[in-house]
Protein backbone atom coordinates (compact mmCIF):
# COMPACT_ATOMS: atom_id res chain seq x y z
CA UNK A 1 0.00 0.00 0.00
CA UNK A 2 2.05 3.17 -1.34
CA UNK A 3 5.48 1.41 -0.61
CA UNK A 4 4.99 1.65 2.69
CA UNK A 5 6.00 -1.16 5.12
CA UNK A 6 4.05 -2.76 8.01
CA UNK A 7 6.22 -0.71 10.37
CA UNK A 8 6.09 2.62 8.63
CA UNK A 9 2.25 2.29 8.57
CA UNK A 10 1.90 1.69 12.21
CA UNK A 11 4.38 4.52 13.17
CA UNK A 12 2.26 6.53 11.54
CA UNK A 13 -0.89 5.45 13.03
CA UNK A 14 0.65 6.32 16.49
CA UNK A 15 1.64 9.85 15.48
CA UNK A 16 -1.96 10.06 13.85
CA UNK A 17 -3.66 9.36 17.01
CA UNK A 18 -1.23 10.88 19.12
CA UNK A 19 -1.90 14.16 16.82
CA UNK A 20 -5.77 14.16 16.48
CA UNK A 21 -6.69 12.10 19.86
CA UNK A 22 -8.87 9.32 20.21
CA UNK A 23 -12.31 11.65 20.42
CA UNK A 24 -11.86 12.76 16.77
CA UNK A 25 -9.74 10.29 14.77
CA UNK A 26 -13.52 8.93 13.12
CA UNK A 27 -14.10 12.42 12.23
CA UNK A 28 -10.70 12.95 11.27
CA UNK A 29 -10.73 9.64 9.20
CA UNK A 30 -13.89 10.77 7.08
CA UNK A 31 -12.26 13.90 6.04
CA UNK A 32 -9.59 11.93 5.00
CA UNK A 33 -11.69 9.49 3.34
CA UNK A 34 -13.98 12.33 1.71
CA UNK A 35 -10.31 14.19 0.64
CA UNK A 36 -8.65 11.87 -0.86
CA UNK A 37 -12.05 10.34 -2.92
CA UNK A 38 -11.97 14.15 -4.61
CA UNK A 39 -8.30 14.25 -4.96
CA UNK A 40 -8.97 11.09 -7.24
CA UNK A 41 -12.19 12.19 -8.53
CA UNK A 42 -10.65 15.83 -9.83
CA UNK A 43 -7.33 13.66 -11.34
CA UNK A 44 -9.93 11.39 -13.32
CA UNK A 45 -11.73 13.90 -14.49
CA UNK A 46 -8.34 16.07 -16.01
CA UNK A 47 -7.32 12.96 -17.23
CA UNK A 48 -10.50 12.86 -19.26
CA UNK A 49 -10.26 16.32 -20.29
CA UNK A 50 -7.15 16.32 -22.03
CA UNK A 51 -7.94 13.54 -24.49
CA UNK A 52 -4.38 11.90 -24.67
CA UNK A 53 -3.76 10.40 -27.55
CA UNK A 54 -3.69 6.50 -26.92
CA UNK A 55 -0.38 4.57 -26.67
CA UNK A 56 -1.61 2.86 -29.97
CA UNK A 57 -1.98 5.76 -31.85
CA UNK A 58 1.58 6.64 -31.09
CA UNK A 59 2.94 3.19 -31.83
CA UNK A 60 1.08 3.37 -34.97
CA UNK A 61 2.19 6.93 -35.71
CA UNK A 62 5.95 5.56 -34.67
CA UNK A 63 5.50 2.55 -37.03
CA UNK A 64 4.56 4.34 -40.08
CA UNK A 65 7.23 6.91 -39.89
CA UNK A 66 10.05 3.80 -40.06
CA UNK A 67 8.56 2.79 -42.60
CA UNK A 68 9.30 6.04 -44.90
CA UNK A 69 12.71 5.82 -43.83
Amino acid sequence: MFGLSISEILVIAIVVLLVVGPEKLPEFMQVLGRSIWKIRHATDEIKSNLNLPSLESIKEEILKDDDKI
